[in-house]
Protein backbone atom coordinates (compact mmCIF):
# COMPACT_ATOMS: atom_id res chain seq x y z
CA UNK A 1 0.00 0.00 0.00
CA UNK A 2 1.46 3.50 -0.84
CA UNK A 3 1.44 6.30 1.54
CA UNK A 4 -1.05 9.11 1.65
CA UNK A 5 -0.45 12.06 0.56
CA UNK A 6 -3.65 13.73 0.29
CA UNK A 7 -5.36 14.94 -2.50
CA UNK A 8 -2.14 16.04 -4.78
CA UNK A 9 -0.20 13.24 -6.08
CA UNK A 10 3.40 12.96 -5.59
CA UNK A 11 4.43 13.83 -9.29
CA UNK A 12 1.87 16.96 -9.47
CA UNK A 13 3.37 18.13 -5.86
CA UNK A 14 7.23 17.46 -7.36
CA UNK A 15 5.94 19.53 -10.68
CA UNK A 16 4.44 22.62 -8.55
CA UNK A 17 7.26 23.20 -6.44
CA UNK A 18 9.68 22.63 -8.96
CA UNK A 19 7.59 25.56 -10.43
CA UNK A 20 7.75 27.47 -6.96
CA UNK A 21 11.51 26.88 -6.88
CA UNK A 22 11.29 29.90 -10.10
CA UNK A 23 9.32 31.95 -7.93
CA UNK A 24 10.84 32.95 -4.48
CA UNK A 25 8.43 35.03 -2.52
CA UNK A 26 5.67 32.26 -3.53
CA UNK A 27 8.25 29.38 -2.25
CA UNK A 28 8.56 31.42 1.09
CA UNK A 29 4.79 31.68 1.27
CA UNK A 30 4.18 28.10 1.41
CA UNK A 31 7.26 27.63 3.99
CA UNK A 32 5.38 30.34 6.11
CA UNK A 33 2.34 28.10 5.15
CA UNK A 34 3.89 25.06 6.63
CA UNK A 35 5.45 26.80 9.54
CA UNK A 36 2.04 27.78 10.59
CA UNK A 37 3.14 31.79 10.01
CA UNK A 38 0.42 32.76 7.58
CA UNK A 39 -2.35 30.58 8.22
CA UNK A 40 -4.91 32.67 6.67
CA UNK A 41 -2.99 32.90 3.18
CA UNK A 42 -3.48 29.21 2.32
CA UNK A 43 -2.57 29.26 -1.84
CA UNK A 44 -2.45 26.08 -2.48
CA UNK A 45 -4.11 24.09 -0.19
CA UNK A 46 -3.81 20.60 -1.88
CA UNK A 47 0.44 21.15 -1.95
CA UNK A 48 0.34 22.23 1.32
CA UNK A 49 -1.71 19.22 2.68
CA UNK A 50 1.20 17.03 0.54
CA UNK A 51 4.11 18.85 1.60
CA UNK A 52 2.78 18.09 5.31
CA UNK A 53 3.05 14.81 4.45
CA UNK A 54 5.67 13.74 2.29
CA UNK A 55 9.07 13.87 3.62
CA UNK A 56 10.78 13.92 -0.02
CA UNK A 57 8.75 17.00 -0.92
CA UNK A 58 9.61 19.00 2.15
CA UNK A 59 13.30 18.17 1.83
CA UNK A 60 12.97 19.32 -1.70
CA UNK A 61 11.19 22.61 -0.44
CA UNK A 62 13.91 22.83 1.85
CA UNK A 63 16.41 22.72 -0.59
CA UNK A 64 15.11 25.04 -3.01
CA UNK A 65 14.59 27.88 -0.31
CA UNK A 66 18.55 27.11 0.40
CA UNK A 67 19.26 28.02 -3.44
CA UNK A 68 17.69 30.61 -3.13
CA UNK A 69 19.56 32.27 -0.36
CA UNK A 70 22.77 31.07 -1.42
CA UNK A 71 21.97 32.62 -4.92
CA UNK A 72 20.92 35.89 -3.45
CA UNK A 73 23.99 35.70 -1.23
CA UNK A 74 26.37 35.03 -4.15
CA UNK A 75 24.56 37.52 -6.37
CA UNK A 76 24.23 40.28 -3.34
CA UNK A 77 28.23 40.10 -2.62
CA UNK A 78 29.42 41.14 -6.22
CA UNK A 79 29.99 44.79 -7.31
CA UNK A 80 26.51 46.95 -8.98
CA UNK A 81 28.16 46.47 -12.20
CA UNK A 82 28.57 42.65 -12.52
CA UNK A 83 25.37 42.36 -11.28
CA UNK A 84 22.52 40.16 -13.99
Amino acid sequence: MSPDFGRMDHAAAHERLADLALEPPALEQLAAELDGAAPDAIADAALLEHVRRCPSCLASLDAARRLDRGLHDALGALPAGERL
